[in-house]
């Protein structure tokens, strides 16, 4: 167990470029329950850190992600921590759908957008973490990796031929995880590293 210490917070450049790009196919209500869902989201991550006694050394938010530097976690930890998330979305749906619908859904669709099984999502994130325990580090890489460009592929299709009726938030959502994934390095992979990538 760590010493408790001071958290250092880090606001890219990419966060404000992700604000004003999600003001300009949102409304800005909408980004207000957004970034409250985000915050119950983050909550739950950082509560089951804590409770598995690794601390947080470090936020960094960048462009529609939330990366926690912490010390290194094991496969179940990682399993753990990655459901936390979108489990506390999904309680905040369920508690909140009859006195604040518009809040409910947005931690409903927050929830369920993490766990897409696409790295770096919380999904992706137990995808590896249980490929990593039943198959060798290399291995589970390549198939997490494969597997997420392919999901996202096929994301991307839906969310151009979409974009006339949904808008275009579906696509800045994949376009996001698509650059997410494709700058992702295997040195921050959350199984065995020390970030803690959302």
């Amino acid at each position: 167990m760590e010493a408790a210490g001071e958290i250092s917070l880090e606001i890219t450049f990419g966060c404000a470029a992700f604000l004003c790009l999600l003001g300009c196919v949102w409304t800005w209500r909408g980004m207000l329950l957004f970034l409250c869902a985000l915050l119950l989201h983050e909550a739950g991550h950082a509560i089951v850190l804590r409770l598995v006694h690794v601390r947080v050394r470090a936020v960094r938010l960048g462009f529609g992600d939330v990366e926690m530097e912490t010390a290194p976690l094991g496969y179940w930890e990682e399993l753990l921590s990655a459901w936390a998330g979108p489990c506390v979305n999904f309680l905040a749906y369920m508690a909140l759908r009859r006195q604040m619908p518009a809040f409910a859904a947005v931690n409903l669709l927050l929830g369920a957008y993490n766990l897409l099984p696409i790295m770096p999502l919380d999904g992706g994130r137990m995808l590896l973490a249980a490929l990593y325990l039943r198959l060798p580090e290399q291995t589970a890489w390549l198939i997490g990796r494969v597997w997420s460009l392919l999901v996202i592929t096929c994301l991307l299709v839906f969310a151009l031929w979409a974009a006339g009726r949904a808008g275009l938030l579906p696509l800045v959502m994949v376009l996001g995880s698509y650059a997410r994934l494709a700058l992702r390095e295997k040195s921050v992979a959350f199984c065995g590293g020390n970030r803690y990538n959302k």
